[in-house]
């Protein structure tokens, strides 16, 4: 596991002068003044800093110009300055959420009309599906039942076939039994004139 800790104790110094120099600010000067000030135990050597703009004191509001970190303004935390101000500011906030409310509820209609139509698609689609599936099972059924009389006319054929075969055969052996056309002559009917 990684430790971020250990890059802010050591980026937030750059990070600080980074964000000054950009024109970010704190609030309040923290004791520290935009004029340089010599300390207590070392001389000025040569002209003192002339002053560029007024002393900041803690009172002004315009920002501190001169030489040092970025100009520090005091924080406004101030609220409205009348309850006609806040009255305004309330009624624009409820005008924004009625505005914001209308068009939720438009959206919100259009969605429902949205979600109504894809669920009577959804329903026709279902019904299409559902009669599909019927015909299929039909179409199935018919197709079991032509298997199945197209198996028993080949059965009824096959048997059929064995049948004509039968008759051949019962047909030659009787024609072996009988005699040979050469045998007694076949006599006349008397009752029959030629």
């Amino acid at each position: 596991m990684r430790n971020h800790g250990r890059f802010l104790l050591r980026g937030a110094p750059a990070l600080c002068s980074l964000l000054l120099a950009s024109g970010c600010f704190l609030p309040g000067n923290f004791g520290v003044s935009s004029e340089p000030t010599a300390s207590a135990n070392k001389k000025i050597v040569g002209a003192p800093h002339t002053l560029i703009g007024p002393v900041a004191s803690s009172n002004t509001t315009g920002p501190v110009s001169g030489p040092g970190p970025a100009p520090i303004l005091p924080l406004n935390l101030a609220g409205p300055e009348s309850p006609n101000d806040l009255i305004s500011l309330q009624a624009q906030k409820l005008n924004d959420a009625d505005q914001e409310h209308h068009l939720l509820a438009a959206r919100l209609a259009d969605l429902e009309l949205m979600l109504q139509d894809r669920d009577k698609s959804l329903a026709e689609a279902t019904d299409e599906i559902r009669k599909a599936s019927e015909d299929i099972n039909r179409k199935l059924l018919d197709v079991k039942r032509y298997k199945q009389d197209n198996a028993d006319l080949l059965e009824r054929l096959r048997k059929s076939e064995q049948e004509v075969i039968d008759l051949r055969k019962q047909l030659i052996k009787m024609m072996e039994k009988e005699e040979p056309p050469g045998g007694p002559p076949i006599e006349p009917d008397p009752g029959k004139q030629p």
